[in-house]
């Protein structure tokens, strides 16, 4: 076993980032009872992670249980993986300047200080394949259907009791077929876009090309792939690749968020929501996912408001 520790830079708050983006089913990474962990693979090793937080928003420490005894290289990479998961770098100064000034989004700043969102999968093959089971559905259903994805073709390991997961690799959800990866409750045409996506790994395609590319290069590589279209392509920047300039605001959720806090909750069209979303520049990928966490935070609230007044 290898403890360390790391420090994330301030403001920084666990419990928000997973409160919203947690699954208590494998996605591979399980958060349950303020307890994150999953399997990371550092130089071809399974490694069983656990990570905890510590200290506060303003002075955040996260505790990283490895269940293995690593080399000094090997604690560096993982390190990094967790540190890229975690967006554990990445800093909120600016953004809540520009947040503090916008009388709408003021609110934002105090419902939700210290809220990094994570990044969709530890490679980028993984984090596609997550975005492709989100497309047309709750984020919910989602995750009900990565998850029998993780279940059936990923990699367990059990330490002490607590199964921890690997996401799938491409080989595997190859072999699963397109009949394998319907029984994870896809749709024919989503488990097609995934076997299709595993085949290209396989054949040579390496899927971590998109980091180096630009973001309108990134798009048109993506959308050469059957299933991934433009708002998937932006998902990946935005979630994956974790470019804070970008945004994707053809998402339904995004698009009722920007209504709620611009328009009175009245929808408006694509485009509309497009240049009210690009409006925020370098920003607008933060403020975006500030928006739909805000927005599903107020909604939650006036659920409990109804349940207790008996509305």
């Amino acid at each position: 076993m290898t403890i360390f520790e790391l420090k994330p830079r301030p403001p920084y708050s666990m419990e928000l980032q997973w409160r919203f983006y947690g699954s208590l089913e494998p996605q591979p990474e399980i958060y349950s009872n303020n307890i994150w962990r999953r399997i990371f693979t550092v130089k071809g090793k399974k490694i069983p992670v656990e990570v905890s937080a510590a200290g506060h928003v303003d002075s955040p420490l996260l505790r990283i249980t490895a269940h293995a005894e690593l080399t000094d290289a090997e604690k560096s990479e993982l390190a990094r993986k967790i540190a890229l998961v975690f967006r554990l770098d990445d800093d909120l100064n600016e953004l809540y300047d520009t947040l503090k000034g916008d009388k709408r989004l003021s609110r934002l700043f105090r419902l939700l200080y210290g809220f990094k969102p994570p990044v969709f999968g530890a490679l980028v093959f993984e984090g596609i394949v997550r975005v492709i089971t989100q497309q047309q559905v709750s984020l919910r259903v989602a995750y009900i259907a990565n998850a029998e994805i993780v279940k059936r073709f990923g990699e367990k390991l059990t330490v002490n009791g607590v199964d921890y997961y690997d996401f799938p690799t491409a080989e595997a959800l190859a072999n699963a077929g397109v009949d394998g990866l319907r029984s994870c409750k896809l749709s024919r045409q989503k488990a097609r876009y995934i076997h299709e996506l595993a085949k290209a790994a396989i054949e040579g395609y390496d899927f971590e090309r998109p980091r180096l590319m630009g973001d309108e290069e990134v798009v048109q590589e993506l959308t050469r792939f059957p299933g991934l279209g433009r708002w998937s392509a932006e998902l990946v920047l935005t979630a994956v690749l974790a470019r804070p300039h970008t945004s994707f605001p053809d998402d339904l959720g995004v698009r009722r968020a920007v209504a709620h806090y611009f328009f009175n909750d009245k929808p408006q069209p694509s485009e509309k929501v497009r240049k009210t979303i690009d409006h925020w520049g370098r920003f607008k990928g933060w403020i975006t996912f500030y928006l739909l966490c805000g927005y599903l935070t107020e909604a939650a609230g006036n659920r409990r408001k109804e349940k207790l007044s008996g509305g």
